[in-house]
């Protein structure tokens, strides 16, 4: 794949996690973004994910700079998770009914392998 994996805070809020191509001070060049959510739940902490921009087939996306508030690199186990969704839409793109069976069971996995039980939001 190209460029770097980054985690970027927009000031709108949005947690992002894409490959970066092309930084300057005026825009950013990302590919597949996916924004995360996390949820506080009675077992703690969860991340969830989805496509950044769903109604798109776009993958290759300009961002302004200025709507960045922080571009960083993720942890492993954040950057191992984008991976792997990555790796699930392709695979619902062409689906196969046993192996996208076998993706949603591993997605559910991974949900609750990162689940965080020792974050309480206020």
């Amino acid at each position: 794949m190209q460029g770097d994996i980054v985690y970027l805070k927009l000031v709108t809020g949005e947690d992002i996690v894409a490959y970066v191509d092309v930084a300057d001070d005026e825009y950013i060049l990302i590919h597949q973004p996916i924004q995360f959510f996390t949820y506080n739940t009675p077992e703690g902490a969860v991340v969830r994910s989805a496509k950044w921009i769903p109604f798109s087939k776009e993958t290759d996306l300009v961002l302004r700079a200025r709507h960045v508030i922080l571009l960083l690199k993720p942890t492993k186990d954040i950057r191992d998770y984008y991976l792997e969704i990555l790796d699930i839409l392709e695979q619902n793109e062409n689906p196969e009914s046993e192996e996208q069976q076998e993706a949603e069971d591993y997605i559910r996995a991974l949900f609750e392998r990162y689940s965080n039980t020792s974050i309480t939001v206020h």
